[in-house]
């Protein structure tokens, strides 16, 4: 475990930073351009317009400076905190998916000692090195490693495999670790035409990679799902990934091979299924009766569960709701499988 390391920055020179960082997030500077060009040239599934659309949904639901402060007020932070050195190992299925963890440990000061993942290599370093621009004091403030080291804590992100690693690796110190959820919906039937489209969104959003990407729909038995069909078409660009093409090309002659039934608007491929976990190119989906039974079975599998879309809260609280396309728009407080990431960060104890 690694000793208390001397804090040099101050919460008011961490806020004027992230200020200047939210203007750049969202009408990028030539290097910031620079290294959006490189990272969605290393990494096909990176668009340069999935790059841009998640650094402004960042800006604009965890940097505002009302957003900001709701954090510092309900947290009470403050200069007074102890030097934390914290490990943080991102994922890569998502631009910048591990910019939520390392916003709080800078957030309160900490150090923040990174390990990349090798399919997002250059945003977050091409982020940090501008609030550095803005003012050399944070220099150092967040580390890139290759190994972790000397840290008092850890943050992971990974697979179910890399979970059981995890564990045994980081037992001598906090960790909050984190595998593979989905997300799913659950229609009432009386969705607008705007719902649906929205809902789209949330099904194919960065190709569906994303754990907040849905992933199973529940429709009400008789609901005439040509609707989803056809306006999920608003989605028919998704093909201008080869990557996107190939995924749906080999489930649909391997389904059709097989003989599973499914079906295909020519841009997402419908499966019914029981599992909530789809293909890629896919969403699996159940018809129900009784959508109270829906939602008891959805909330004794919670843990599987990152968003729950619906017009309402039929969970009445204990699984996360969001409404349609509102998925890829957390805020700094949407903590990921709902764990409270500051108040970890606030109970290391050194």
């Amino acid at each position: 475990m690694s000793q208390a390391t001397t804090k040099s920055t101050s919460l008011e020179q961490r806020l004027a930073a992230l200020a200047s960082l939210r203007e750049e997030m969202i009408t990028p500077g030539e290097y910031t351009e620079a290294v959006i060009t490189r990272a969605s040239y290393e990494n096909a599934w990176y668009d340069r317009d999935h790059i841009l659309r998640m650094m402004r949904s960042l800006a604009q639901h965890m940097l505002t400076p009302e957003m900001l402060q709701t954090v510092i007020d309900k947290y009470a932070l403050d200069d007074h905190l102890p030097a934390v050195d914290v490990g943080i190992v991102m994922a890569g299925n998502l631009p910048l998916v591990g910019f939520h963890d390392w916003l709080c440990v800078y957030l309160m000061g900490y150090t923040a000692q990174v390990k990349l993942s090798s399919k997002d290599l250059y945003l977050l370093p091409a982020l940090t090195r501008h609030l550095v621009s803005v003012d050399p004091g944070l220099e150092g403030q967040t580390r890139y490693v290759d190994t972790l080291s000397d840290y008092h804590a850890v943050i992971a992100t990974g697979s179910e495999n890399s979970n059981r690693y995890f564990r045994q690796y980081f037992e001598h110190v906090p960790h909050l670790l984190r595998s593979s959820r989905t997300s799913v919906a659950v229609l009432s039937g009386e969705e607008s035409d705007e719902e649906i489209i929205a809902l789209s969104d949330d099904i194919l959003a960065y190709y569906g990679l994303g754990c907040r990407n849905v992933s199973k729909i529940y429709w009400p038995e008789g609901w005439d799902q040509d609707r989803l069909f056809e306006l999920s078409r608003e989605q028919k660009h998704i093909f201008h990934n080869s990557k996107y093409q190939d995924n749906y090309d080999y489930n649909f002659a391997m389904w059709g091979l097989n003989r599973q039934v499914f079906f295909t608007n020519g841009v997402l491929l419908f499966k019914p299924d029981e599992s909530l976990h789809a293909r890629l190119a896919s969403v699996n989906y159940e018809t129900y009766l009784d959508r109270d039974t829906v939602m008891n079975d959805l909330i004794e599998r919670a843990d599987h569960l990152q968003c729950f879309v619906a017009r309402e809260d039929y969970s009445k609280g204990a699984l996360h709701h969001v409404a349609y396309g509102r998925t890829q728009q957390p805020g700094i407080l949407d903590y990921p499988d709902g764990v409270d990431i500051i108040q970890f960060l606030l109970s290391i104890d050194l």
